[in-house]
């Protein structure tokens, strides 16, 4: 019964099918059209310029910040420009140049006769990408581009010259003095800037008005917005051949006006419309080289004398070249044909610079016989001799000159010869004079260390030493010693004698002092002679007194002041208990078994645990100034330094360690069994298998991680919301592309997260031809294809390639990658299957930083052609960008994290995206054709009971017989109940073929769906029929 009701279900799919692809065979063109996305757009009017002559020459930017996509789109910008143009050598004439931090001519206003030809130039143009050299190319559009020798027609001919300028940045060199050159020669300048150009730049290059002639748009993108612009304001007519303009000698067309221009050598007066002649010498770049001469409305080259014009008219040459300052030759100057050369005067001969002369040398032909020194004459030479030498009679030769002999030395004593002169010298106890010549007598005594102590005495050759009045020589002959007068005689001294200068006087001892007659002493009375000070007696002494006290006194320190012997009773000590007189104070001392305290005046008992209130829980122990507490035997002291505890802390106390107590220096900790970790309570213990400890409910695959565990999946399925239980992710056909970000900012290491990212999707999936097909891009500056759909059929072999990946590890080009990703990866060619088998496209873009291109246009197109974007951003990925490349609703398709760490977490979350995405497609149909599977349901020994109903559709464009099924309740096991047409909605209330096919798609889907309940209840039945 079962494989008749597939065969039904089949037959009706068949019948549907054949019948909605024959109808669209027959519907109108338009219809299809309509129906394949045809959009055709709105395009300028080819040829809009007919018969308009302009003289264009494009200057485009092509320095290294103008982006690969965006120098694309300036072409397309070009590309659309030339639609309206009239291009041909007697109508519009047009030129390129591109420039970075040098000028390239692409194609001059000669080069081309036909647009296709100028078109085919443009798109062939290579990007420079360097420096930005802004100035340098208008410079080389007015001397080069905008010559007569590169096809700019003549001034007189009234055509417009144009620039049309397109840059995107500041430039690297001067434009505003070049630019103004430009226009005032009669070029139009629209300058076009692309996002942060500064508008003042634009200005200093573009004509006037501005607002007519400079533009600024935020993105290469929206250039193509000026097209429009640009045909109003190229295709104006020549407003010269119109009008009455009254230029005296040229009119020079411009957009929607004219201006009047001068023959070269006039210039225009302040009318702007007559000219006058100027002097070009002045004011132009003549180019003479000597002289210039103006003529009327031009100049001549003229030469100084000596010189003629060269043929250009503008070089002078040299007529007689010696002429010219002689040339440089310091004698004579030759001239010849074309040359000249130096000739030196008789007697001389040239130098090796060829310009200059010299006398020859005969001395260096050492043939000359000089003994000495040689000199040169004019026309010969002659020897001579050194200082202190004189010639000898044969001219040559030299001998040695007696100075001394000759009588002219001068000296006093003696004269002495030397080598080229003489010297004087001076007898024995004589010294030479700064002259030189005389001597004088030499003063031993000045000029020797003589080492006398008093007095030095000058002798013939040398010196003797002396003394003073009152000492006499030592027996070293240089030192003194003071006469001894009190050794002498008996000078009557009764105490000391001592020596004067000449004589002694006598003197006594300390404490005592001379009498009258000048030799006895008598003892001083130092008490009665000065202020000693003392308080009760002072007592002379020898050479000094003393102070002394009455009885029962003592001296102080003082040694001048008298204190009571007795210090306890004459002063108030304060001792507690005893006051003990020392030397000069006194002391308080305690009592028996008492120590004085650190005031040093109380005093305390010795043993302080029994004094105070200690607070030891075991033992008070004193010392001298405190006490500690201490702990019985097998107790420790705690760290309040007074109670104590068992050394044992884990059996003294109830730790409430779950499995071990550890105890420590101070306390105790708890530990845990091997295999257990402590708990964050610090004394309970868990399994760190937590997957084999805990009930975790996990339907497939529990995996613990650091503090818990997470549930996991079979290939093939998804884990559901609660975390726990799977469910297969559906069979259903579909086309995935993976684009994956390889930029440098992503790093190898990232790069590797990102591989088991891709692996961990394939997971979920039943990869094969006809269920999932994966195809994977990888990007940077450029696009590989690792793989495409159709070039693997298991999940392993895709598994193996997406390990076996290299890294690009280059530029960030997402919108070229989307661009392939549209263009070819979903192509039949690459494996994708026709859009007529319906199967869902997919594809998973990831990127983890800003794209060096546009991306929003591949995207919207990618879109548009029913692709769903699934973007997944990564740390610096840009959101605005992500929201660009993902589908909508973005909430279900845009995926952000700000690291790798929840790579993991994304991944699930794509996953069930997917399936749920399969789950909604048609799980039934064949991947290949769209029909559904010729497979069904395995049969089993229960029949279900099956209601066939017959019906005519009509509808209101075509008719067509078909089958169906219908079911209102659900089949019993054994009673089958016909439904009744007439009680059926309208089956048929279809407006065209694709509502229909529709309305007959989800019926079948709901059959499918009750044939798998149904199926479900038989394998359920036969299982109890078994057992």
């Amino acid at each position: 019964m079962k494989k008749m009701i597939t065969c039904l279900l089949l037959l009706f799919g068949q019948t549907l099918l054949f019948s909605a692809s024959a109808r669209e065979r027959h519907l109108p063109s338009a219809f299809s059209s309509q129906r394949n996305g045809a959009n055709p757009q709105g395009t300028l009017l080819e040829n809009a310029c007919n018969h308009k002559r302009l003289d264009l020459v494009f200057i485009i930017d092509s320095s290294r910040s103008v982006r690969p996509y965006d120098f694309e789109k300036v072409k397309e910008f070009i590309l659309t420009i030339l639609q309206f143009l009239d291009i041909s050598p007697d109508v519009t004439r047009v030129g390129l140049i591109q420039y970075g931090s040098t000028v390239k001519h692409e194609f001059s206003l000669k080069t081309f006769r036909r647009k296709h030809d100028v078109e085919r130039a443009v798109k062939r143009m290579m990007h420079l990408a360097t420096g930005t050299m802004t100035g340098l190319a208008i410079q080389y559009a007015l001397n080069i581009a905008f010559s007569e020798s590169e096809g700019a027609r003549p001034l007189s001919q009234n055509v417009p010259r144009i620039i049309m300028i397109v840059t995107d940045g500041r430039p690297q060199d001067p434009v505003a003095e070049v630019a103004a050159k430009a226009r005032n020669s009669g070029i139009l300048i629209f300058a076009i800037g692309v996002g942060r150009v500064d508008m003042n730049t634009l200005k200093s290059i573009g004509s006037e008005p501005h607002e007519e002639h400079v533009f600024l748009v935020a993105n290469f993108s929206q250039i193509e917005t000026l097209t429009s612009a640009f045909q109003t304001k190229l295709c104006v007519p020549h407003v010269c051949s119109i009008t009455e303009h009254g230029c005296d000698h040229f009119c020079v067309n411009t957009p929607g006006s004219y201006m009047c221009k001068c023959k070269q050598g006039y210039i225009l007066n302040a009318d702007q419309k007559t000219c006058s002649t100027q002097d070009l010498c002045a004011v132009e770049k003549h180019d003479c080289e000597q002289i210039c001469v103006n003529t009327p409305g031009s100049y001549v080259c003229q030469c100084y004398d000596g010189y003629g014009l060269d043929e250009d008219g503008k070089k002078c040459i040299i007529v007689d070249l010696c002429a010219l300052d002689n040339q440089g030759c310091q004698h004579e100057c030759v001239s010849m044909d074309d040359s000249y050369y130096c000739r030196c005067h008789q007697g001389f001969i040239l130098n090796p610079d060829r310009r200059t002369c010299r006398r020859p040398d005969y001395c260096a032909l050492q043939t000359h016989g000089c003994q000495q020194e040689c000199v040169n004459t004019n026309d010969s030479y002659f020897c001579q001799c050194r200082h202190g030498f004189t010639l000898n009679p044969d001219k040559r030769t030299c001998k040695r000159i007696n100075f001394c002999a000759l009588g002219k030395h001068g000296c006093e004593q003696e004269c002495v010869n030397t080598e080229d002169s003489f010297v004087c010298r001076c007898h024995s106890g004589y010294t030479l004079n700064h002259d030189g010549k005389t001597c004088r007598r030499v003063d031993h005594c000045a000029e020797n260390n003589h080492g006398c102590e008093q007095l030095c005495l000058n002798t013939g050759d040398s010196y003797v030493c002396q003394c003073s009045e009152g000492f006499i020589i030592n027996e070293d002959l240089k030192t003194c010693t003071r006469v001894d007068y009190c050794a002498l005689s008996d000078p009557g001294c009764e105490h000391l004698c001592v020596n004067s200068e000449k004589s002694y006087t006598c003197q006594c001892f300390e404490g005592y002092e001379l009498r009258d007659d000048g030799q006895t002493c008598k003892r001083k009375n130092v008490c009665k002679s000065v202020n000693h000070g003392c308080e009760h007696v002072c007592v002379n002494s020898d050479n000094s007194y003393i102070c002394k006290c009455r009885e029962g006194f003592a001296l102080r320190e003082d040694g001048k002041t008298c204190r009571n012997k007795n210090v306890c009773k004459s002063v108030n000590h304060g001792c507690e208990h005893v006051c003990v007189n020392n030397d000069n104070s006194y002391t308080c001392q305690c009592h028996e078994g008492f120590v004085l305290r650190e005031d040093g005046k109380t005093c305390r008992n010795k043993d302080l645990c029994k004094s105070i209130d200690h607070g030891c829980e075991h033992v008070c122990v004193s010392d001298d100034i405190s006490y500690t507490c201490q702990c019985h035997e097998g107790f420790i002291l705690r760290k309040d330094g007074k109670t104590c505890r068992s050394k044992d802390a884990c059996k003294s106390v109830d730790p409430g360690c779950e499995h071990i107590c550890v105890n420590t220096d101070s306390s105790y900790v708890c530990k845990c069994h091997e295999g257990f970790v402590l708990r964050e309570d610090g004394r309970t213990c868990r399994n760190k298998d937590l997957c084999k400890t805990v009930d975790h409910g996990c339907e497939h695959i529990c995996v613990n991680n650091d503090h818990s565990y997470v549930c996991k999946c079979h290939e093939g399925f998804v884990l559901q919301e609660d975390g726990k239980k799977c469910r297969r992710c559906t069979e259903g056909p579909i086309d995935l592309v993976f684009v994956i970000d390889g930029s440098k900012s992503l790093g190898e290491d990232n790069f590797e997260v990102v591989k088991e990212f891709v692996s961990g999707i394939l997971d979920s999936l039943e990869i094969s031809p006809k269920a999932a097909r994966v195809g994977l891009l990888q990007y940077s500056s450029q696009v590989r294809t690792e793989f495409t759909l159709r070039q693997f059929g298991t999940a392993k072999d895709m598994k193996k390639a997406v390990s076996q990946m290299k890294y690009m590890g280059k530029g960030s080009m997402t919108g070229l990658a989307l661009k392939q990703m549209f263009e070819r990866s979903f192509t039949e060619a690459e494996g994708a299957r026709p859009f007529s088998a319906e199967v869902p496209r997919v594809s998973i873009v990831f990127t983890d930083g800003r794209a060096q291109d546009e991306v929003s246009e591949w995207a919207s197109k990618a879109k548009q052609n029913g692709i769903t974007i699934y973007a997944v951003g990564i740390g610096k990925a840009i959101e605005e960008e992500l929201l660009e490349i993902a589908s909508e609703p973005p909430d279900k398709h845009l995926f952000y994290a700000e690291d790798f760490s929840t790579m993991g977490e994304i991944s699930e979350k794509l996953k069930k995206r997917i399936c749920e995405a399969l789950e909604k497609s048609d799980p039934h149909q064949d991947p290949l054709t769209g029909r559904p599977h010729k497979t069904g349901p395995h049969s089993s020994g229960s029949e279900p009971a099956s209601i066939a109903i017959t019906d005519l559709l009509a509808c209101s464009n075509f008719a067509v017989h078909h089958k169906y099924l219908f079911e209102e309740e659900s089949v019993s096991q054994s009673t089958a109940r016909s439904a009744n047409p007439s009680k059926d909605k309208e089956q048929c209330n279809c407006e065209n073929l694709m509502t229909f096919q529709n309305h007959a798609k989800a019926e079948v889907k709901k059959l499918n769906q009750r044939l798998e309940e149904i199926t479900k209840r038989m394998e359920a039945l036969e299982n109890r029929l078994r057992y």
